[in-house]
């Protein structure tokens, strides 16, 4: 009896001591989200280096939407919009389509994607001219704004230059991208 009493402290002990393990690497875990937490801007969007800096010239694409038509980024001209390079099966992404989707942008939008169109779902081709879903072989256009982050929105002015960039995963990212220039009063 007494070896089977032991036994059973020796597993309630190894158990103990699993359980331990299990917590302290959990607890690391949330120090480091926590350190990361620290780190994110309060208005949501995140700024970043990547990408065109502000005040560069959008550059020129072409490409062609969902429904088949050709797009040239020269239509725009002359009107403020959004550039917004996603692709499908990219968690934010799909978020900030089902946003815009839901709400709309707050400037025309052009949504750009390196991804065939078959592997874009219904609420891609149902943005109901809330954004145009542009499609581009071979990453192209993300190289020509110089970033591989996706979703990468980009703000251009008027005058074919960028007036903001950064990270969006919501309407209201991109609405704060918006407002950016005009409350640094550049626009």
């Amino acid at each position: 009896m007494i070896p089977a009493l032991w036994a059973a402290v020796g597993v309630l002990l190894l158990a103990v001591v699993f359980l331990g393990l299990v917590l302290a690497g959990a607890l690391r875990q949330l120090e480091e989200l926590r350190r990361r937490a620290e780190g994110w801007p309060q208005d949501g969007v995140e700024r970043i280096d990547e990408g065109l800096p502000v005040g560069a010239h959008a550059p020129a694409f072409q490409g062609t939407r969902l429904d088949g038509v050709g797009f040239s980024s020269a239509d725009l001209a002359g009107r403020e919009h959004l550039v917004i390079l996603a692709h499908p099966g990219c968690r934010s992404c799909e978020e900030l389509i089902d946003d815009i989707a839901a709400r709309g942008a707050p400037l025309p939008a052009i949504v750009v994607s390196d991804a065939p169109a078959e592997q874009h779902g219904l609420v891609w081709r149902s943005l109901n001219g809330r954004a145009s879903v542009v499609l581009e072989r071979e990453g192209r256009v993300a190289s020509a704004f110089r970033t591989e982050i996706s979703p990468h929105a980009f703000v251009v002015d008027r005058t074919g230059r960028i007036a903001a960039q950064g990270v969006a995963t919501t309407v209201e990212d991109l609405e704060r991208l918006v407002a950016e220039p005009l409350e640094g009063g550049e626009a």
